[in-house]
């Protein structure tokens, strides 16, 4: 199939969001135009960046490629904008800074054709500058290869550790269950934990194909996320803020496990909140998400760092937490 033939029918759109990595986007299309699968269209939404990356997009000459601008609105509106732009039934997701193994596209692409029942598929991971193998991590929290669907009846933590197996540049979606979720997560200018509230939604409702095979490398040195590791100012993930449509989308038998999960992240949020002096939204997530008794560890960390605080608001809020962990 020339060149001609996949530009008009691509099999596989690939949506790449640009905001300022100029020193990095020919990296992330080179590594596309290296796969072995090669019946594909790529759209690169330019999120108002101020660098030269749109230039350096702009001189690749590959007919397969679409060039969109678009005012800065974040990383999940650009996503959502390519999609909107597509035009094959299965998408996959680049970040403009990271890069794809050769076989990657095509090992994907694969296994949707072979498991018609999954949502999509899911692959592991090399980490940093030194390209650390995430597969062994992947491995221990029961990562294997094959059709996968969630557990019911999880503890947060054990949801948690799944849901953190997925990462857009690792994965291949069905275009009609990104249609049926709205794409990613967008409300109130949101740019962190917009994919993860996407990936949650579908892990609750469809069967995914995992392999913990690294085919895709992220390139973590040059993401905002370490910045904001760096910084301590980690904003809490929206599905504490907005967890309406997951509850509404959950199947029943996954309640309880999206409770949990919902409850852990609470956790793991208000701490660091504290850590960055913001008490209030870590006692507003205290009270939206009360601590069950499976977080108690978890709990009694974060009480130490609330207690220090010297607020005596939060230290009733606390004794209140505590009773209920304890009954």
């Amino acid at each position: 199939m020339n060149l001609v033939e996949t530009h008009s029918n691509p099999d596989v759109s690939i949506i790449i969001p640009l905001y300022n990595k100029g020193q990095y986007i020919a990296r992330a299309l080179n590594s596309i135009l290296a796969q072995t699968h090669q019946n594909f269209e790529i759209i690169v939404v330019d999120d108002g960046s101020t660098d030269n990356g749109p230039e350096i997009v702009q001189g690749y000459t590959d007919p397969r490629l679409q060039f969109i601008r678009q005012a800065n609105a974040g990383p999940g509106e650009a996503r959502n904008r390519g999609i909107r732009e597509s035009r094959a039934s299965l998408i996959a997701f680049l970040d403009a800074d990271d890069e794809w193994l050769p076989t990657y596209l095509a090992e994907s692409v694969q296994q949707l054709q072979a498991h018609p029942d999954c949502a999509m598929s899911a692959f592991g991971r090399f980490l940093g500058s030194d390209r650390t193998s995430w597969e062994a991590e992947c491995q221990r929290f029961g990562v294997t290869e094959g059709e996968w669907r969630m557990p019911i009846n999880l503890d947060g933590q054990s949801t948690k550790q799944i849901i953190d197996f997925f990462h857009p540049g690792a994965i291949v979606c069905r275009r009609q269950v990104l249609e049926r979720f709205g794409g990613f997560y967008t409300k109130n200018g949101c740019n962190y934990g917009e994919d993860v509230y996407l990936w949650v939604q579908i892990a609750l409702n469809y069967k995914i194909y995992r392999n913990p095979t690294p085919l895709f490398w992220w390139h973590t040195e040059a993401s905002e996320i370490s910045a904001y590791s760096t910084r301590k100012i980690v904003p809490p993930w929206p599905m504490l803020s907005d967890p309406q449509p997951l509850r509404m989308d959950c199947p029943p038998e996954y309640h309880s496990a999206l409770e949990h999960y919902l409850t852990y992240l609470a956790v793991i949020a208000a701490e660091r909140c504290i850590r960055a002096g913001d008490r209030g939204t870590a006692e507003q997530l205290l009270q939206n998400y009360p601590v069950a008794q499976n977080f108690l560890g978890d709990y009694l960390k974060l009480q130490v760092h609330l207690w220090l605080m010297d607020s005596p608001g939060l230290r009733d809020r606390l004794r209140q937490v505590k009773s209920l962990v304890r009954s």
